[in-house]
């Protein structure tokens, strides 16, 4: 059973009605969309023994509820939309590097979960090296310490 959001919640955010999608249907979706939003969550995120998922939606703020129940339901009528074969597919037709590219088709998470969950420090974008415990960047004496990120947020 889905936690993250409910069958009446996806038809409301994909504007169908229970005959286009029914309850079964918005459930495996639902279940599917879970599965890659947990695949996008931050590493120190662990999972819930008994959920199975990253995410307790009762330990979450209302605003982190809703933006997590929008980024599950992007993801869900992504996956009604592309149909459930493309995501047992490779995902891309040509990979190459050193810096990494694709190329060919479209990747598995919907570009609208991207715009929901975007900014809100659920998702990793990146991840380190095995045996770094801290990052200490050179600090020169003239500037003073600053976090990009904290100057994002705080303008």
């Amino acid at each position: 059973m889905p936690s993250y959001a409910t069958a009446a919640q996806l038809r409301t955010y994909t504007e169908l009605d229970s005959t286009a999608l029914t309850d079964a249907a918005a459930n495996l979706l639902l279940e599917k969309a879970e599965q890659d939003i947990d695949s996008l969550a931050t590493v120190d995120r662990s999972y819930d023994e008994t959920s199975g998922r990253r995410f307790t939606v009762a330990d979450l703020s209302t605003t982190e509820a809703l933006i997590l129940r929008r980024a599950t339901c992007a993801q869900a009528q992504y996956r009604k939309l592309m149909g459930m074969d493309f995501f047992t597919a490779g995902q891309y037709a040509n990979v190459s590097g050193p810096d990494y590219s694709t190329s060919g088709t479209l990747g598995a998470i919907g570009p609208q979960v991207w715009r929901e969950i975007g900014g809100t420090g659920f998702i990793r974008l990146s991840s380190t090296t095995a045996g770094v415990t801290e990052f200490k960047p050179k600090v020169e004496p003239d500037f003073p310490t600053r976090h990009p990120r904290t100057e994002f947020e705080t303008g």
